[in-house]
């Protein structure tokens, strides 16, 4: 099996946002005939189908996938996708909901919510519901004065977040 490799000393800026993507997400691409380009820093580019199969990595600061060609990262400048229409689903990075402070004594501020309009249940650790709430980006405190001390789960629509009541 040959792979495509790139070779990279130290990455910064958006190669390390790619680093960080592409660990965090493990990228596999399932779709028939679909090809990555890569644009190079001296005009050219690259293009390349992939298979079903193929899994695009990074690995000691290499961009890894099926091939047999190597260019360094450095000389890269742009990598594109290209997906057929035919795609079945395309899943987004949500941002995910923070709530400051935590631990938190008489209330918590949600921010970065990624919806404008969020229903916020807060759960105990049996799984009770204790407490919900809408909250929206110009309402974002969540009274939790009245929950007892102890450990709580706080659920959005699509994501669950600790939270420690003082």
């Amino acid at each position: 099996m040959m792979f495509y490799k790139m070779q990279s000393t130290k990455l910064s800026g958006i190669y390390r946002f790619f680093v960080t993507v592409f660990l965090m997400a493990g990228i596999v691409i399932s779709t028939d005939s679909q090809t990555i380009n890569f644009w190079l820093t001296n005009g050219d580019s690259q293009n390349y189908q992939l298979t079903s199969a193929s899994k695009i990595q990074f690995l000691n600061g290499s961009l890894i996938f099926k091939n047999i060609s190597t260019t360094p990262i450095q000389q890269i400048r742009k990598i594109t996708f290209n997906t057929p229409t035919e795609a079945k689903e395309i899943t987004a990075l949500l941002p995910h909901p923070v709530l400051s402070p935590n631990p938190a004594k008489d209330y918590v501020i949600f921010s970065n919510l990624p919806a404008k309009e969020e229903i916020v249940s807060v759960y105990s650790i049996t799984g009770a519901i204790i407490l919900t709430s809408r909250i929206s980006s110009s309402s974002n405190i969540l009274d939790i004065s009245m929950l007892n001390k102890g450990a709580y789960v706080v659920k959005t629509q699509n994501f669950s977040i600790r939270l420690i009541k003082l």
